[in-house]
């Protein structure tokens, strides 16, 4: 199965959770593409059985970029595609935010979550990323390879 990780960043923090989750894929010989999301086009996910998408959270819910993206992802024929996303955050933060909103978006077109959505915690909108998120990210990872097994 080939994976798309498609993120946006604004201070690096989203790309490192998923290089972290591409770095476990890989390690478990998942093919895996890892793309900002402004450079994603249609061909990618249709060269795609499972989608991961990344965002910081930008006003309640997914950056602008990431919303430009999942409207080319739902462009595509998602039948026999998968996906589950990721946001970062500050702790302080309960909502949705992006990971919960893409998730939803997703689901109501009817691609199939393959795991529920993961939040990684950073500590300014500088980053860094809070202490073990980037384990945490791996965990992730190792979740999303453990599952792909269908």
């Amino acid at each position: 199965m080939r994976t798309l990780i498609i993120y946006h960043t604004r201070s690096g923090m989203t790309e490192r959770i998923g290089q972290e989750i591409g770095a476990e894929l890989d390690s478990r010989n998942v093919e895996t593409t890892i793309k900002r999301a402004d450079a994603v086009n249609e061909q990618d996910f249709k060269d795609s059985d499972v989608w991961i998408f990344g965002s910081p959270v930008h006003f309640f819910g997914p950056s602008k970029a990431s919303k430009r993206a999942l409207s080319v992802a739902l462009r595509v024929n998602n039948d026999g595609k998968f996906f589950t996303t990721f946001d970062t955050r500050y702790a302080s933060y309960n909502g949705p935010g992006a990971a919960g909103k893409m998730a939803n978006m997703l689901k109501d077109a009817g691609v199939k979550m393959i795991t529920e959505p993961e939040l990684f915690i950073v500590e300014s909108s500088k980053g860094p990323l809070a202490k073990g998120e980037e384990i945490r990210a791996s965990d992730f990872g190792k979740k999303i390879a453990q599952e792909m097994k269908f």
